[in-house]
C-alpha cells in the first residue's frame, strides 16, 4: 500500500513524526522521568518503541528524498539497539530470589518482546533504504526468529500458570502476537517470489494462534473484572500496532497463497484496526492524555499507583531501604 499510495503513507509518517516531537519536548522538560523509566529493568524496554516506529517512518520519505529517509531510518535502528544494550545493562537490577521456576516467570512481561524482537521491523523497512550492509535484513530477521520463539514460550507460562499481571500495563499482552507477523512480513520480503512454503506457513498459522490466545486472555481478564473491562491506561496503545501488523501480513500471505479464507481473516484484522486506532484514540482524548504534563499529574487513573508500583519495586531490586 505504501507503494501504490506514497502521500498517504508520507502523511500518516508525517503525523507520526510530529507526535513523536511533541514527546520529545515532554521528555526534556520531564527529563528525570524518563532518566527513572530508562532505569527500571523492565520500563526500560518500552524506549525501543521509538527506534522501530523511526525505522517504519523514514521509509516513506524515499521516493521524495533519499536522503531523509536513510536519515530516519538509520536513526530508528541506532536508538533502538541503544535502548536495548539499555535495557540488558538494566537487568543488573533484577534479583530473582529464591531463584526458582516460578520466580523467574513471574518475572516475565510482554513488554520484554519490544527490546527481544523489535529489531525483526528492520528487515522489511530496509528493503529502500541505501546505503546499508547487505547483511542487515538478514541479521534483523534471524535475531528476530530466535528472541521470538523463546520470548513466546515464557510469556505463554506466565499468562496461564503465573500471577496475574497489574492492570496497568496487562493490554501490553497483545504484543505478544506482533512478532509472528513481523516475521512473516519480514520472511516474504526476504524471499518475496520463492519463500520456504512450509516456513512461510508455520509463521502465519503461529501468528494465528498468537491471536486466538489474546483474545481468550483478554475475555477472561474482562469477564472477571468488576466493569467487564479493563480500566484505562496509556497501554491501551498496544492494541493498535500488533492488529496493524497482523492485517499487513494476512494480506501478503494471501497474496502468496490465494485462499479465500485468508481474504476474511485479513478483513477481519483491518477492521479490528480501525477499531482500535479510533478507540485508543478517543479514550486518550477523553481521559486528557496530555503530552504537556508529567505521566503522574495527567490524570490518569490507575498510572499514578501503576507508576508508584515501579519504583518501589526498583527499589528493592537495588535493595534500597524504604
Amino acid at each position: 500500500s505504501r507503494d501504490a499510495q506514497p502521500g498517504v503513507a508520507l502523511g500518516f509518517s508525517c503525523v507520526g513524526l510530529f507526535i513523536m516531537m511533541i514527546y520529545c519536548v515532554k521528555a526534556a522538560r520531564f527529563w528525570q522521568e524518563v532518566v527513572n523509566n530508562l532505569e527500571h529493568p523492565d520500563w526500560s524496554a518500552a524506549y525501543g518503541l521509538a527506534g522501530m516506529a523511526l525505522m517504519i517512518i523514514g521509509p516513506a520519505f524515499q521516493p521524495y528524498t533519499e536522503a531523509t529517509a536513510a536519515v530516519i531510518w538509520w536513526s530508528g535502528l541506532v536508538e533502538f539497539v541503544l535502548t536495548t544494550i539499555n535495557f540488558t545493562y538494566q537487568q543488573r537490577y533484577r534479583k530473582v530470589d529464591p531463584f526458582t521456576f516460578a520466580t523467574v516467570r513471574d518475572q516475565i512481561f510482554p513488554l520484554l518482546m519490544v527490546p527481544i524482537v523489535g529489531i525483526e521491523v528492520g528487515t522489511f523497512t530496509s528493503a529502500s533504504i541505501e546505503p546499508k550492509p547487505d547483511w542487515i535484513p538478514h541479521a534483523c530477521f534471524w535475531s528476530g526468529v530466535v528472541g521470538s520463539l523463546t520470548i513466546h514460550i515464557l510469556l505463554m507460562f506466565r499468562l496461564f500458570g503465573g500471577s496475574p499481571l497489574p492492570d496497568g500495563v496487562f493490554p501490553t499482552t497483545f504484543i505478544m502476537m506482533a512478532p509472528k507477523f513481523l516475521l512473516l512480513v519480514a520472511w516474504l520480503s526476504l524471499h518475496p517470489h520463492n519463500p520456504h512454503p512450509n516456513f512461510t506457513h508455520f509463521l502465519f498459522f503461529f501468528g494465528l494462534f498468537s491471536w486466538v490466545v489474546n483474545h481468550v486472555v483478554l475475555a477472561k481478564r474482562c469477564y472477571n473484572s468488576p466493569t467487564r473491562w479493563l480500566p484505562y491506561t496509556p497501554a491501551y496503545a498496544s492494541f493498535t500496532f500488533p492488529l496493524a501488523i497482523a492485517a499487513r501480513g494476512t494480506f501478503r500471505y494471501y497474496e502468496l497463497t490465494g485462499h479465500e479464507y485468508v481474504k476474511w481473516i485479513g478483513l477481519v484484522f483491518l477492521v479490528e484496526t480501525a477499531v482500535a486506532v479510533v478507540g485508543v484514540m478517543g479514550v486518550f482524548l477523553i481521559h486528557g492524555c496530555a503530552c504537556w504534563y508529567p505521566i503522574a499529574e495527567a490524570k490518569l487513573p490507575n498510572m499514578a499507583t501503576f507508576l508508584s508500583s515501579i519504583s518501589m519495586r526498583k527499589a528493592s531490586m537495588r535493595g534500597e531501604d524504604g
